[in-house]
């Protein structure tokens, strides 16, 4: 059968995907799976359980660039190293697309981040306030670190107080991330409100963001959706 919490038979998890098929000139995968973090707002430790190794770089990879999808490849530091060394062995370019976590990213790791090629984002992600000082100290770290990186991204959740949000939006710009806001879905499938989906249209699109505040947009959307509304009702 299948389910959001059902699990594939080991062959299947294993199967390197059908690239000509899927009409994608990049490979990808999973190099772990399940994460120990067990955030609230998550699914990820319901779905995919303790963080643990699930397969090897090469298992999957078919093409210089690899889209690997991990939800916290650094929490294992030591398979991390191992398959950070393969990888720059085989002078493959990488993209961890769902952000790395910055709390995990010292020094040493730093380096060993810094000595792989990159296809151009190197993803965080700052979920809380309680998490700005560690993504301040991770660049610290990246930077110093150099390394083949077009570009700093970081994934800031927005749940229901927006200003939190906003004031994680405004940190990371400070340090010249490009932040992308992702309202909260919960498990249920609640739709984010009107002031999520639009803080995330005004975050996401860097000429709204970067010519227009925040507070300034935001009272625009309010009239123009009062103005709907008065049209609707005639």
């Amino acid at each position: 059968g299948y389910g959001m919490m059902q699990p594939l038979p080991d062959v299947i998890e294993h199967m390197c995907p059908d690239y000509a098929f899927a009409g994608i000139d990049y490979s990808m995968g999973f190099l772990t799976r399940g994460c120990p973090n067990n955030c609230a707002w998550c699914i990820v430790p319901r779905k995919a359980g303790p963080i643990r190794p699930h397969a090897d770089i090469m298992e999957f990879t078919r093409h210089r660039d690899v889209k690997l999808m991990d939800n916290n490849f650094l929490a294992l530091p030591e398979y991390a190293v191992e398959q950070l060394t393969k990888i720059r062995q085989a002078d493959l370019r990488m993209d961890f697309n769902q952000g790395l976590d910055a709390r995990l990213i010292d020094a040493t790791m730093a380096a060993h981040l810094a000595s792989v090629r990159w296809i151009r984002f190197v993803r965080l992600a700052c979920d809380h306030k309680s998490q700005m000082e560690d993504v301040r100290r991770a660049m610290r770290h990246l930077r110093a670190a150099g390394g083949h990186y077009r570009e700093y991204w970081c994934y800031v959740l927005v749940k229901e107080d927006v200003d939190d949000a906003y004031e994680r939006v405004l940190f990371l710009e400070s340090l010249n991330i490009t932040p992308f806001a992702q309202p909260y879905l919960d498990w249920e499938g609640t739709e984010p409100t009107y002031k999520q989906k639009q803080f995330a249209i005004w975050c996401n699109r860097p000429p709204i963001r970067t010519t227009t505040p925040w507070l300034n947009y935001w009272l625009q959307c309010q009239q123009s959706n009062r103005l709907r509304r008065l049209k609707e009702a005639v």
